[in-house]
């Protein structure tokens, strides 16, 4: 017996064990996963959201949306609703706003370097300007730096449509300039007086009635403006003269804002800048074309100057002012000679990947075209 008493003795206590955990309270149920953090950043946009850039940046918000599954919204204020383009910076640097429009011309002193790409004349095509400007704010450490300084994170490139001569006169040669009233500011009005003509400042809101009451005989301007200002109503002629976009400015984060991102949210949102590059230089191309198409339907000749005018044209106003722009800005210690080679050689390098702009898509379309041609639909409406 005194063998059989441990086996026994094992069985009842692990019936007792048994018992008691039978009797214990269940487990409490785990507590439900918490949804994740959610953020909404308020956009600042001075054009109306039927326009080129409008149409590139909604499809902006949209992706970056999708691609953080929703963790990551954008509130986008349009037509300068809080605050005009020569307020932005102040704004996004104290976080007013979560992101803005920094744009060199009205910031030179923020921006010195790049000032060089308010001079319309470096790449013809728009292209080659979003894609410089999207390389260079993102590895060139000079102007990470100058981000840095502002508390302004670089996202995305604000690039203009090109431009030409809006006139009353037809233009074909540099000589023909000579003696001509043109409406034209900051370095433009330096290509002017190169060229010969007189340079006549005017803001955009006075243009039109420049134009009509003679007080111009031509003006330069981009394409993108011939619509909403009228100017088909007081011009005769639209002349291509090889003038290119503004580029290097860009739409910038707030840091603070920027860095409340986790780092796989902050990777998202670069990605998604990227194809923003693809989306934003179809916007322009297809605007532009439909910019012309619109003054041709009002009237106006479209003429497109020889290549080999367009060459003088930039020899004789363009070039003595960059050289100018080197020369001042290396005398403040700026490396802009170097920051001039890498973006011409940009520019150059990739207005070849898309040499018969605005025709055709942009390199890249096939990748973007599924989300982006809804809002592409919209800007030709």
């Amino acid at each position: 017996m005194t063998k059989v008493r441990p086996i026994f003795l094992s069985l009842f206590l692990v019936a007792a064990i048994v018992v008691v955990n039978g009797c214990a309270a269940p487990s409490p149920a785990p507590s439900p996963t918490p949804p994740p953090k959610q953020w909404t950043f308020k956009i600042a946009e001075v054009a109306p959201a039927q326009s080129s850039r409008g149409c590139a940046l909604l499809w902006f918000a949209q992706e970056v949306e999708n691609r953080t599954d929703g963790q990551v919204k954008f509130e986008i204020y349009w037509g300068a609703a809080l605050g005009s383009t020569s307020e932005m910076v102040p704004l996004v640097s104290a976080g007013a706003v979560d992101m803005a429009i920094c744009f060199a011309g009205y910031f030179p002193a923020q921006f010195p370097l790049e000032t060089v790409g308010l001079v319309m004349y470096n790449t013809e095509t728009p292209y080659g300007a979003i894609k410089a400007t999207h390389e260079l704010q993102t590895t060139y450490e000079p102007l990470l730096k100058e981000q840095r300084q502002n508390n302004i994170r670089y996202l995305i490139p604000y690039v203009t449509a090109r431009g030409g001569f809006l006139s009353h006169v037809l233009i074909r040669r540099v000589e023909d300039v000579k003696g001509l009233r043109i409406r034209a500011t900051g370095e433009t009005a330096s290509m002017v007086r190169q060229w010969g003509g007189v340079p006549i400042s005017l803001p955009a809101k006075e243009i039109y009635e420049a134009f009509d009451k003679g007080v111009v005989d031509a003006g330069v301007d981009f394409f993108h403006n011939i619509k909403p200002y009228r100017y088909s109503e007081v011009i005769e002629y639209v002349i291509l003269a090889g003038f290119g976009p503004m580029a290097l400015s860009y739409f910038g984060f707030n840091f603070d804002s920027w860095n409340q991102l986790p780092v796989d949210l902050q990777e998202t949102l670069d990605k998604v800048a990227d194809d923003y590059t693809t989306v934003y230089a179809y916007a322009t191309a297809k605007g532009e074309e439909a910019d012309l198409r619109f003054a041709e339907q009002e009237g106006v000749e479209i003429i497109e100057m020889a290549p080999e005018e367009k060459r003088r044209f930039r020899e004789i106003g363009f070039q003595p002012v960059v050289d100018k722009w080197i020369a001042e800005k290396e005398a403040e210690g700026l490396p802009a000679g170097e920051m001039w080679q890498k973006y011409e050689s940009l520019t150059q390098k990739y207005e070849k990947m898309w040499p018969d702009y605005p025709k055709g898509a942009a390199p890249g379309w096939d990748k973007v075209k599924g989300t982006a041609e809804p809002f592409m639909e919209m800007l030709l409406k």
